[in-house]
């Protein structure tokens, strides 16, 4: 609804895509930005299932994302591990915001390429 009132909504593309086939659906070297909720840290959710999605996350970013790529994740829990395996895959945060979604507070985490 946003993008559609910012006027921008015909140059995004919104979809939910399982990460083993980010590679297959864009190619390499195709995206210029990522926005994700990924899965959460929990009692629910076991320590190595988020660590194989987070190196699911930027392995697949690697490979389908532009030099001047950027991957902007939301994050309730689990950042440390998130940073841990953007650094494994040369994704350096450029950025770093705590908002409001009503009283719960987020993380915004801008990750871009490191061009070393």
């Amino acid at each position: 609804k946003n993008a559609k009132i910012a006027g921008v909504v015909k140059s995004m593309e919104f979809s939910r895509t399982d990460l083993q086939w980010l590679d297959a659906k864009f190619g390499k070297n195709f995206l210029d930005r990522i926005v994700t909720y990924p899965p959460q840290l929990s009692k629910v959710v076991a320590d190595k299932v988020i660590e194989k999605v987070y190196h699911q996350l930027f392995y697949q970013s690697e490979f389908i994302m532009k030099k001047s790529g950027k991957v902007c994740v939301v994050m309730k829990r689990g950042i440390d591990i998130l940073k841990k395996k953007a650094e494994e895959f040369k994704f350096k945060v450029e950025k770093e915001m705590v908002v409001k979604q009503g009283e719960e507070q987020l993380m915004v985490i801008l990750f871009s390429r490191n061009q070393t």
